[in-house]
């Protein structure tokens, strides 16, 4: 490989995870300054979302990886706010075990 081309491989990797990087600085500074109604957890979950979203997207490279982890998100999410709509704590146990099951496939994919 060309120096020209480390170069780009290397600006391509950083841009992606840098969308994450914003993300995540935008649900730390953004729940810092919220307090404990039912509106700042709507919002936390609504950022918190968009992180999952962004991680699925920066380190899956084929389609059938970006599946995978979209449909993961999008049960973590419907789990999310059922439990929260109805107050259930098995919705609530599976939802956490979605969330250990996607920090895994993230894990397994950054790697």
């Amino acid at each position: 490989m060309t120096n020209q081309a480390i170069d780009r491989e290397v600006h391509y990797r950083f841009g992606k995870f840098s969308y994450l990087l914003c993300s995540i600085l935008t649900l730390l500074i953004g729940t810092a300054f919220t307090g404990s109604s039912r509106v700042s957890v709507i919002f936390f979950c609504l950022l918190f979302s968009a992180v999952l979203l962004t991680a699925v997207i920066s380190i899956c490279q084929r389609h059938k990886t970006l599946g995978i982890g979209l449909t993961i998100v999008f049960l973590m999410l419907a789990m999310n706010v059922s439990s929260f709509l109805f107050h259930s704590d098995s919705l609530t146990i599976l939802h956490n075990i979605l969330v250990i099951i996607f920090l895994a496939f993230v894990f397994y994919h950054v790697t």
